[in-house]
């Protein structure tokens, strides 16, 4: 046996001794306080009695709680956890413990009666049902918490899955709102064709670095609207203007694509002329950022894949816990969205 082994042996047999020393103290004091004061009473062999009874009772508890009465969870099946722990008690316990105090006590009947031992048996008892409710409570303790770590894990989960399917949704709409501005730029204009298509890879490579990501910072998000307004702007000129406060959009996260969607959205409702510009803003309010535009609604609407605001809002209420506001009214249609200001992991809900 080696040295370090036999010592970790040595300390545990020491903690089991003087806890069972420091609460026989307590249960003989609490039990005979009598012993402590009455010089004629044999202290010590109170106090060695209490002690082993508690060593005794308390590796008997553990036994039976940490060893034996293990597969039944008390957060599955508290009433049949509950059931066993009380056939224990009254069906073995008490036995084991009447046997006990009659083998301790039985070589000196005048003293120790039948009240004296009735009184040394309820003491145990007692001590029993104290260090079991103990062990028990431990028990539970352990249980909730691992069930809530797998409730936690399987939240989680879940919400990777609703992240991973609304991601998934942006990259298909993208590409079909973009492939339409292109296929009417190739018979409009050539060269600007050749333009997108080059600012368009730009955006798309964005797209896909940042497919695993569930947040980037502001900064990363506007150097990627810098190339999306550059395509937005060959198609509608000066007809669409965008007012942008990059002094203030610094120092938080926001979910990938969120402004892209926004601006899609705006061009998609409104009407884009020389009569009737279309102005975007994006600029802070407080703990939020807010992307704005003057409402000019069309006569009709294009085709809608149904992503755009909702998967914002889903998309934010899973990251942040928070909802996005959206406020609009006969001249204006902003959407206020919260600021999030740590890219912690998914643990705490983000990736």
């Amino acid at each position: 046996m080696s040295q370090k082994r036999a010592s970790g042996i040595f300390k545990k047999y020491a903690i089991k001794l003087l806890r069972g020393l420091v609460f026989g103290v307590v249960t003989s004091f609490l039990y005979c306080p009598v012993c402590f004061f009455d010089p004629a009473q044999d202290n010590l062999r109170v106090l060695l009695y209490y002690s082993a009874s508690f060593i005794l009772i308390w590796e008997l508890m553990s036994f039976f709680v940490n060893k034996l009465n293990v597969k039944v969870n008390w957060v599955d099946k508290p009433r049949k956890k509950l059931f066993q722990n009380l056939q224990f008690y009254l069906f073995i316990f008490l036995p084991l413990n009447l046997i006990y105090v009659k083998l301790v006590f039985i070589g000196d009947p005048e003293v120790f009666n039948f009240w004296h031992l009735f009184l040394l048996n309820r003491h145990n008892a007692l001590t029993a049902l104290i260090i079991l409710l103990f062990f028990n409570s431990l028990q539970f303790y352990k249980a909730l918490h691992k069930s809530f770590e797998v409730n936690r894990e399987i939240e989680k989960k879940h919400i990777e899955y609703q992240l991973l399917a609304l991601k998934n949704q942006t990259n298909p709409h993208f590409l079909f709102n973009n492939l339409n501005v292109l296929s009417q730029l190739i018979y409009e204009n050539t060269e600007l064709a050749e333009q997108f298509i080059g600012r368009f890879s730009e955006v798309y490579r964005y797209l896909l670095e940042q497919k695993e990501e569930n947040l980037v910072p502001i900064e990363t998000e506007l150097e990627f609207i810098e190339a999306y307004i550059f395509l937005v702007k060959i198609r509608h000129g000066e007809n669409i203007n965008f007012l942008i406060n990059k002094n203030s959009l610094a120092g938080f996260y926001v979910a990938p694509i969120t402004l892209q969607l926004l601006i899609e959205n705006a061009i998609k409702h409104n009407e884009i002329s020389t009569k009737h510009p279309l102005t975007i803003s994006i600029d802070i309010n407080g703990d939020s950022f807010f992307v704005q535009n003057n409402v000019r609604p069309k006569s009709m609407v294009g085709y809608s894949s149904g992503v755009g605001i909702d998967n914002i809002m889903n998309r934010y209420k899973l990251l942040s816990q928070q909802d996005v506001i959206v406020e609009e009214s006969n001249e204006l249609f902003r959407v206020l969205l919260p600021k999030i200001y740590t890219n912690k992991k998914l643990s705490g809900l983000i990736n």
